[in-house]
């Protein structure tokens, strides 16, 4: 019996510090964006937010070796919230729907000052807006990857990657739009409007149209090239799904 225990035991202790390392990290991302809010990019050392966190230089630098990094890790830990309201959803709706739906139930739980805020410190240096951007795609294959738990059956894998990007897509014009003049309209209602333009464009063709979308954007997946090459692939076919009516999506 004490074998069985000990067995039990090592499963879960790699669980518990992965547990332990994703709230360190996630203490770390706040507590440095704060500090940046509060006095500034250029102004902010890593000591004073490992002091600010009640942890060792030392262990700040295993985490985080720049200041750069705490920042991307702050912006892409509030999709992990994203993925999580993704896979616990109803799956009485369509891969879209369900994506759409979880997006805007986040943009109405999130402060949009603190958003707009995060933006702009992620935009201070070209080295991050580039990581910035970069940072869509790695988020369009997280959310394929959590629809794809809900619809693992392989014909419908090009649906779902099809509906990562477009949805990922049309609420990064939003935020692209919003954060030009965060005056004019609110986040929310300008990623209601782009899911709105979106659904617009998947519908009218014909069923003809439609099956040789799904086969050109099929092929393409197919065909060789890392996760980046397919995604160019995918956008390129997109416009043949333009106006599929009645599109699973």
């Amino acid at each position: 019996m004490r074998g069985m225990g000990s067995e039990k035991k090592a499963k879960a202790e790699p669980g518990l510090r992965e547990q332990k390392k994703r709230e360190t990290e996630r203490l770390l991302a706040d507590t440095g964006v704060r500090l940046f809010l509060a006095q500034g990019y250029h102004e902010t050392t890593l000591d004073q937010i490992a002091q600010e966190a009640g942890i060792s230089r030392r262990t700040i630098f295993s985490y985080f070796p720049s200041k750069e990094d705490i920042l991307v890790a702050a912006s892409a830990s509030k999709w992990d919230d994203l993925l999580h309201e993704i896979a616990t959803a109803p799956r009485d709706q369509t891969p879209l729907e369900l994506v759409c739906g979880a997006l805007l139930k986040r943009m109405a739980s999130r402060s949009h000052k603190d958003m707009l805020a995060l933006h702009r410190l992620m935009s201070i240096s070209a080295t991050l807006r580039s990581r910035y951007h970069s940072g869509f795609a790695e988020r369009e294959q997280s959310v394929y990857e959590t629809l794809a738990d809900i619809w693992p059956e392989p014909e419908r894998q090009w649906e779902l990657r099809l509906v990562s990007m477009t949805a990922i897509g049309a609420f990064r014009l939003a935020v692209q739009t919003w954060t030009e003049n965060p005056e004019k309209s609110s986040l929310h209602a300008l990623t209601q409007r782009s899911f709105d333009g979106l659904r617009e464009l998947l519908q009218g063709r014909s069923e003809a149209d439609l099956r040789r979308a799904r086969l050109q954007l099929a092929d393409l997946l197919g065909s060789s090239g890392g996760v980046d090459a397919q995604g160019r692939r995918a956008r390129v076919a997109l416009i043949g799904l333009r106006g599929a009516g009645k599109s699973t999506l």
